[in-house]
């Protein structure tokens, strides 16, 4: 398994405008609730980030 740039630790260096979802994630929704749970999980952290960062606190 490689992480490459999927890596979460990446998430709080950069600035977040948009986010791109795999779309072996995506394609399944809403048939597969593993998907929809994983992809819901990702829109959750984005909004979290971006709200702490335009707090100024830069971590949610």
């Amino acid at each position: 398994m490689t992480t490459g740039y999927s890596s979460l630790r990446y998430l709080k260096r950069f600035p977040l405008d948009r986010i791109k979802i795999d779309q072996t994630f995506v394609r399944d929704v809403p048939d597969d609730p593993d998907d929809v749970v994983i992809v819901q999980a990702i829109v959750a952290i984005t909004h979290r980030l971006a709200q702490g960062r335009s707090q100024g606190s830069g971590d949610a």
